[in-house]
């Protein structure tokens, strides 16, 4: 009896809100969740650039690039929907609000799923086994990503976390298992992602609150809202996925898919320091500065959004001098292919574009704040575009170098635009780089938080 009264008490902790929690707090918990998450990822990638052959590495890279635009594609970015409009309202409103953009995505996509296997089955006859999983992974990824935002817009970081956790731990978990046994391949991999998303959602059911789901209410919010907020949002977000993972695809083109393998070693480089730094800083601020927002405190929204970017772009510009310091050998030794050696330069390239993906943030927040996704879409899909198109030339000319520095240009271009643009709608998207009292408090506060020293 003692055993099941504290699984129900570690159950109502799990679904309790912890909005009072500080951003510092918040912060150290999610930093730590990301890099147990990282060290999982590490794991699985470790055993599949060791293990597959540049060729099928490079499919394997092509693959996840495909499920991240498709997921963003198949739900209509209505995951950013939850995020900006779920902020200060009431938990019957959120769930409610959850539930029928869920429904609606999944009975959508599950239709084309079905529809699409026919379809394939038809005009091949025949169905190799990867594309009824890539199927099921699209599915349930759909599903991971509008529970993950559920939690976000509802300020549950924590519950996030757990999500991103659990997911990673089975990934690598699996991955490890079949390592020794000689059985990592392409198949098994997605095998592998699909177990772990399933019991992601599994863990994210269990911190949602089962009465508020069982409520059979309909929610009033409109799909007209939502498509004016997500659907000008999606264009932005499609092209601002394409400026960063689009490039492997003319990259498989020009020079073949082996050419992949180290470009994609060095952008999860990259990405890696980015989990650690400017996503974990954002996934936090984010929902505050929404919630200022939303609640009318123009100077709360214009502190977070200064403080997330001078703290992200000094996070992950220390993380890139660690890069630029190491030697070429180490890459080499790490990866166990000895044509990896340019990942170290390729990894300097795209970490300093990102850097400046980074410094758009102020621009790229306030104006989604003010719902001005609009110009968000026009001026991410010229930067996509302007990548495509310097791609085209560069990459036959330079190789792998010409797709790296194309999207240096291209992130340069929308970064300036943006802030431009915000500017001219006299809407204030950094204070100042001389005014460093909050972020001062904020260190001393994660310190505390994460135990470094005592608080008093």
């Amino acid at each position: 009896m003692s055993g099941l009264r504290g699984m129900s008490g570690i159950a109502r902790w799990l679904r309790a809100p912890r909005g009072s929690s500080t951003v510092a707090a918040q912060v150290a918990t999610t930093l730590a969740a990301r890099i147990v998450t990282i060290v999982g990822r590490t794991s699985v990638f470790l055993c599949a650039v060791r293990t597959l052959q540049p060729v099928e590495y490079g499919y394997y890279s092509l693959i996840g690039a495909t499920i991240s635009i498709a997921s963003l594609v198949a739900t209509g970015n209505t995951a950013s929907y939850l995020i900006r409009a779920l902020p200060a309202t009431s938990p019957s409103a959120q769930y409610g609000t959850f539930k029928k953009l869920l429904f609606l995505v999944l009975r959508a996509n599950f239709t084309l799923a079905v529809l699409g296997i026919g379809v394939y089955a038809v005009l091949c006859r025949r169905m190799p086994l990867i594309i009824c999983l890539l199927a099921v992974l699209l599915l349930l990824e759909l599903a991971s990503t509008l529970a993950e935002s559920f939690f976000l817009g509802c300020n549950r970081v924590y519950a996030m976390n757990v999500c991103v956790l659990v997911r990673t731990i089975l990934f690598a978990a699996i991955t490890a298992l079949l390592w020794p046994l000689s059985l990592v391949n392409l198949n098994s991999l997605i095998m592998a992602w699909i177990a772990s998303d399933f019991g992601a959602l599994v863990a994210a059911y269990c911190m949602m609150d089962g009465q508020q789901l069982r409520n059979r209410s309909s929610s009033d919010v409109r799909m007209a809202s939502v498509a004016k907020y997500s659907l000008p949002l999606l264009a932005a977000s499609l092209a601002l996925m394409l400026m960063k993972s689009g490039d492997r695809y003319l990259v498989a083109y020009f020079l073949g898919v082996a050419a992949v393998a180290p470009y994609d070693i060095a952008y999860k480089v990259v990405n890696t320091i980015y989990s650690l730094t400017a996503l974990v800083v954002s996934t936090v601020l984010v929902p505050r500065v929404m919630y200022g927002e939303n609640m009318g405190d123009d100077r709360a929204r214009d502190r977070s959004i200064a403080s997330g970017t001078k703290l992200a772009m000094c996070a992950f510009g220390a993380c890139l001098a660690a890069i630029i310091a190491s030697p070429s050998w180490v890459w080499v030794k790490v990866t166990g292919h000895p044509g990896y050696h340019d990942v170290r330069g390729l990894a300097i390239v795209l970490g300093i574009s990102t850097l400046v993906g980074v410094a758009a943030n102020p621009a790229q927040w306030v104006l989604m704040a003010k719902k001005r996704t609009g110009a968000l879409a026009v001026i991410d899909t010229c930067g996509a575009g302007l990548i495509g198109i310097l791609d085209c030339v560069a990459i036959p000319l330079v190789g792998l170098y010409g797709a790296a520095m194309s999207t240096f240009i291209g992130l340069a271009s929308t970064c300036v635009a943006k802030h431009a643009y915000a500017r001219s709608k006299l809407l204030p998207t950094l204070r100042t780089f001389t005014d460093w009292s909050d972020e001062k408090r904020f260190v001393c506060g994660l310190a505390q938080a994460i135990g470094m020293f005592p608080r008093g």
